[in-house]
């Protein structure tokens, strides 16, 4: 488990909060479920060549630091989230909020908290004529899908 904090605006908290307890759920649970809609969407969130895009201003009753523990899929899937959109992961968590609250609050409570839908990740890496190639796997990669040469070189999860 990983132990990390995210910053949120009051609404953002109060709107976490309300439909953690409307759909008789933890806080951490809501959060996942969230920012896991998110990736449906994340090609139309990718961020170019800039530093990570935080929250600005300052929200009107000042920040919430939220702690949170995210076991290791969750933290490596949220982290390379982070890096693709260039967005830290509290401004995806205010995202994912606006974008998706309603679409949750709407499910049936059976139907709610999947988890991350993918189970283990893989880092490889590979070098061809001095170009430097890194592939992430959200899942665990079968034998046969990685290219020749590529090496495995981080994984949590299950076997790769």
């Amino acid at each position: 488990m990983v132990t990390t904090s995210i910053n949120m605006a009051p609404a953002t908290r109060d709107s976490i909060a309300g439909a953690a307890q409307r759909l008789g759920k933890t806080q951490h649970e809501i959060i996942v479920e969230l920012l896991t809609r998110l990736m449906r969407d994340v090609h139309q969130l990718l961020g170019g060549f800039t530093g990570v895009r935080r929250q600005t201003g300052k929200p009107e009753g000042g920040w919430y630091c939220f702690c949170i523990r995210f076991n290791a899929e969750e933290y490596e899937y949220f982290t390379d989230m982070r890096k693709l959109c260039k967005k830290s992961v509290s401004l995806l968590v205010a995202i994912a909020v606006k974008k998706y609250m309603a679409e949750l609050l709407a499910k049936e409570n059976s139907e709610l908290i999947n988890y991350i839908r993918y189970k283990g990740s893989a880092v490889s890496f590979s070098n061809s004529d001095g170009i430097a190639c890194w592939q992430l796997y959200w899942g665990t990669p079968s034998p046969g899908i990685t290219r020749q040469g590529e090496k495995i070189v981080r994984r949590t999860g299950y076997a790769c």
